[in-house]
């Protein structure tokens, strides 16, 4: 929502990505076709969220094993977003068991997330480990090292 109130020169300068992308498109196919994808990209409204957590009210051909009123959890920019319907593909929700709550259930991306930071960063029993950003992965990332016998330390720009 906040790069939805900036300026066109402001989304530029926190999207360097989508600044180079737009600079290929140009080179290739032209001014036209690279102003037509920004007009197209800047009307569209993006969803929000990456990580949900539901009921199952369809399965696709393509499903997996899962069925009607199962209880799931959702990942994916895109696909698990904050609304009252989505359309997950099968690689992209679990099966939620019966007691974890759905609360609980919704933060499964996020700490998975988490925990592949603790995971990539191999750390072991007895080790200090920091932690910058205390955001909510960084609180979990915290919380999971703890629970991994590490020595944590978390550290924050926002003094709050």
């Amino acid at each position: 929502m906040e790069l939805g109130r900036k300026s066109l020169d402001s989304k530029a300068r926190s999207r360097p990505d989508a600044v180079k992308a737009v600079l290929d498109v140009s080179r290739t196919e032209g001014l036209r076709a690279a102003a037509d994808l920004v007009r197209t990209r800047l009307d569209q409204p993006e969803p929000l969220g990456y990580s949900c957590a539901g009921v199952v009210e369809a399965v696709g051909p393509f499903g997996g094993n899962v069925a009607i009123g199962q209880r799931v959890a959702c990942a994916g920019g895109g696909y698990a977003s904050h609304a009252a319907v989505v359309a997950v593909p099968r690689n992209l929700f679990a099966r939620v068991p019966d007691e974890v709550s759905d609360d609980a259930a919704a933060y499964t991306t996020v700490g998975a997330i988490a925990l592949h930071a603790i995971r990539q960063g191999e750390c072991a029993l007895g080790e200090r480990v920091l932690v910058i950003g205390l955001g909510l992965v960084g609180q979990l990332a915290c919380q999971l090292a703890v629970a991994a016998g590490c020595t944590v330390t978390g550290y924050d720009l926002d003094e709050q």
